[in-house]
């Protein structure tokens, strides 16, 4: 591996695939938005309702409702892309404007009136769900084909990112690829079949400008002597105005051969686990 300046060059463009499945979701759970002001007006048309215009406002008014609530709950951020949360989010959001009907009919509003908006909130959560259900079976396909891989930037000794690149790469389901290291001192560059995928772009000091060169959705961190809270601060720091995931993994290393390593703590979203006996990358 050789070393380079991570300041040097053109940054490349984030990935496209991102955007792509950010507007496609979004678009989709607009047409889940018609779909439950339908459902309401043809619920109240069958119920023989001489105001089409109550259903469609209502309606309207508890699709959009779950729409904004769901964009809350962070449904639409591109570092949950094709996680477990980007899914429970609409659930959660059609509890939320569930539990709201209940004050309202308690408030007074009639039975008639929040059957209307619970089947308006309801048709559009079970279609984003539907839609996203759909969405994820075409990203798992794609990814099977090492496409839409979210890129990941190394940060800990030289054996762990190894070790992690060639995980990733027998596990390309994961949507995960390393492209670039930022290694600890004590390091040697060893040479490694990797090579040619990963670029070492520094030390730890280096660990900021470099996910911003290399255009990076994921900093993998590992523990070691160099990694303290203050420097996860730095970086946390550094990358909050970025749409990058940090997050800690466990080394494979035993903690007597790493002692000196940083306490550095936080709370990630989530973290990168490593099957000892498979090897297989499990991201919970």
């Amino acid at each position: 591996m050789d070393v380079v300046d991570a300041e040097a060059g053109v940054a490349p463009r984030p990935a496209r695939w991102r955007r792509v499945h950010r507007q496609r979701v979004l678009a989709l759970d607009g047409v889940a938005v018609a779909l439950g002001v339908l459902a309401a007006c043809a619920l109240q048309s069958a119920r023989g309702g001489s105001s089409p215009a109550l259903a469609f406002l209502v309606g309207g008014l508890s699709a959009l409702s779950w729409w904004g609530l769901t964009a809350v709950l962070r449904a639409y951020d591109p570092r949950l892309i094709g996680s477990l949360r980007e899914l429970a989010a609409p659930l959660a959001a059609g509890a939320g404007v569930a539990s709201g009907l209940v004050v309202a009919v308690a408030l007074g509003v009639s039975q008639a009136t929040a059957l209307l908006a619970a089947v308006s909130c309801g048709t559009a959560v079970v279609a984003s769900l539907l839609a996203r259900a759909a969405m994820r079976v075409h990203l798992a396909q794609s990814r099977l084909r090492g496409r839409s891989m979210s890129r990941v930037l190394v940060a800990g000794p030289e054996e762990e990112a190894l070790r992690l690149a060639r995980d990733l790469r027998g596990s390309p389901a994961q949507g995960l690829r390393v492209v670039a290291a930022c290694l600890t001192e004590d390091s040697h560059f060893l040479p490694s079949s990797l090579d040619q995928e990963i670029t070492v772009a520094g030390g730890f000091t280096d660990v900021v400008a470099a996910a911003r060169h290399f255009a990076v959705d994921v900093v993998a961190l590992f523990p070691c002597a160099e990694l303290d809270a203050v420097t996860l601060g730095r970086i946390n720091r550094g990358l909050a105005d970025a749409e990058v995931e940090v997050l800690l993994v466990p080394s494979s290393s035993p903690p007597e051969a790493r002692s000196g390593a940083g306490t550095a703590r936080s709370d990630p979203e989530r973290t990168i686990e490593m099957n000892a006996g498979t090897g297989q990358v499990v991201l919970p």
